[in-house]
């Protein structure tokens, strides 16, 4: 999963798009000491398929001693690492499947309320969901390109779309705006393309998915796939 960013600490001479195949990693953990502010730590994390920069960190030694930094270091890095985690498939499906900067958090108070608001929705309350609903307006403010907020932000508004019977929260407008920007910042945020498919269905009074939603097959068949345990694949 990890693995050294230069050709000395992986101990062979080969660019990142090598060394991802001989050492058969897919990110990229690189902390480094900023030239403009020598005790300023910056921390990365590379895609090592498209050596593109997922998520960087500066962080002030100055401020902290060495307890805090590695504190820091390792919250960070948990914090990032978690949802990506979640969403991986293995190294087979990332060969066709990236993931894209934009689905995971570069603001870790984002991130925060993210993970508190799908505790609360996990919760299955129709009380706690006014609150989960806050929690993620707040985070995609905070952050946004978060599109996993924005996935289940319209996620939860489709859930007070069934509980509440007020004509305003009932408008399938909020759900739709997030999912479609969901989309926009992940081409393969696939329970957004569900979401969108779901509130186009519902409006079709023929009851059949409309022509418009044609574009979202392939990525619900991907959505679908990603739901069947390894065990059941062929």
């Amino acid at each position: 999963m990890f693995g050294p960013e230069s050709a000395v600490a992986a101990d062979i001479a080969a660019p990142t798009a090598e060394a991802r195949k001989q050492l058969r990693i897919e990110w990229i953990v690189r902390g480094r000491w900023q030239d403009c502010a020598p005790r300023t730590l910056l921390l990365e994390v590379i895609g090592a398929a498209s050596n593109d920069v997922l998520f960087a960190l500066r962080i002030d030694t100055v401020a902290s001693d060495a307890l805090a930094v590695h504190h820091s270091v390792r919250t960070q890095m948990l914090h990032w690492f978690i949802p990506v985690l979640s969403a991986y498939d293995g190294p087979d499906a990332a060969a066709g499947h990236h993931l894209h900067p934009a689905a995971v958090a570069r603001d870790l108070a984002a991130f925060d309320l993210y993970q508190r608001a799908r505790y609360l929705l996990k919760q299955r309350s129709q009380g706690l969901l006014p609150r989960a609903i806050e929690y993620l307006q707040t985070a995609v403010r905070a952050d946004p390109r978060f599109a996993a907020a924005w996935t289940e932000l319209a996620g939860a508004y489709v859930r007070r779309r069934q509980l509440v019977f007020d004509t305003a929260e009932r408008d399938p407008g909020p759900a739709k705006h997030a999912a479609e920007r969901a989309i926009e910042l992940d081409p393969n945020a696939g329970a957004a393309y569900a979401i969108v498919a779901a509130l186009a269905y519902v409006a079709d009074s023929t009851g059949s998915l409309p022509p418009a939603c044609s574009s979202v097959r392939s990525p619900l068949r991907r959505a679908t796939r990603a739901c069947v345990p390894h065990s059941q694949r062929s």
